[in-house]
């Protein structure tokens, strides 16, 4: 009697090819996703700069005086924050114009003619989140005077922001209120890698409050003088006209540090 040698297929040899048809399948599956994000991330993208370059555009289409924000040194009609829906996405778009002192002539005290607003810096970022997280886009653009630059009235306020270790802190948002001037300054802005933030043109005035927060750490602020407390630390800040005026350093310490004490 005859037996034959041929292997039938096993329990094992199936299984085997089975996930290696899985493996396949779910390749196949993850690079269209992969695609899929791709172009979905670059017609984001494409729509973020758009938006960015058309008020970049609008702005620098106005005449010097006009370019500025709502709430902002230098104030102007352009809101500083509005949500913009393009293309089926949601976006952020945050505007940022400030007088700028050109190193070409000096800066601050060593200006050749005195005028440290020599021209107006405008930034626009445009933001928006995707299945990553929160993206972003920014343009930086700048704004001569037409003809001779001219002095602008007030003075030159500066927020400096440091660490527990005296470091400058960077991105730490700042927000600027001022009720008492016209119009009234409301600014949210954020700190540079020197952990400062300045703004020539400062309307002269008292009362300027600074909140400074980022997530992770605590509100460094300053306060009010009232009956209750007629010498806080730090007080709100004044600016003189002609005069720069930088308060004492806001300090932002680590909440996660600080509880763990």
């Amino acid at each position: 009697m005859r037996y034959s040698r041929e292997r039938g297929v096993t329990l094992i040899d199936t299984l085997v090819g089975s996930a290696l048809m899985l493996v396949v399948f779910l390749g196949i599956a993850a690079a269209f996703e992969l695609s899929v994000e791709v172009v979905s991330n670059n017609k984001a993208r494409a729509g973020a700069i758009a938006l960015a370059n058309e008020r970049m555009e609008y702005l620098k289409s106005l005449t010097y005086p006009q370019i500025g924000v709502e709430g902002g040194i230098p104030a102007g009609n352009v809101p500083q924050l509005e949500s913009v829906a393009l293309n089926g996405v949601s976006y952020t778009r945050r505007i940022f114009v400030a007088y700028t002192d050109d190193l070409k002539d000096g800066l601050g005290a060593a200006d050749t003619n005195g005028i440290i607003a020599d021209f107006k810096t405008i930034r626009v970022e445009v933001s928006w989140v995707s299945r990553q997280g929160e993206r972003s886009v920014a343009l930086i653009g700048r704004v001569s005077p037409t003809g001779v630059e001219t002095a602008v009235p007030g003075g030159v306020l500066t927020i400096i922001v440091v660490d527990a270790n005296n470091i400058p802190f960077q991105n730490a948002q700042v927000q600027i209120v001022n009720a008492s001037t016209s119009p009234i300054i409301n600014i949210t802005t954020y700190t540079g890698e020197d952990g400062a933030i300045s703004f020539i043109g400062a309307p002269a005035a008292s009362n300027y409050q600074i909140v400074v927060s980022k997530t992770g750490y605590s509100t460094a602020q300053t306060y009010p003088v009232t009956t209750q407390n007629p010498n806080p630390t730090p007080r709100h800040l004044t600016v003189v006209k002609k005069k720069a005026e930088t308060g004492p350093s806001l300090m932002m310490r680590n909440v996660e540090r600080e509880e763990a004490r």
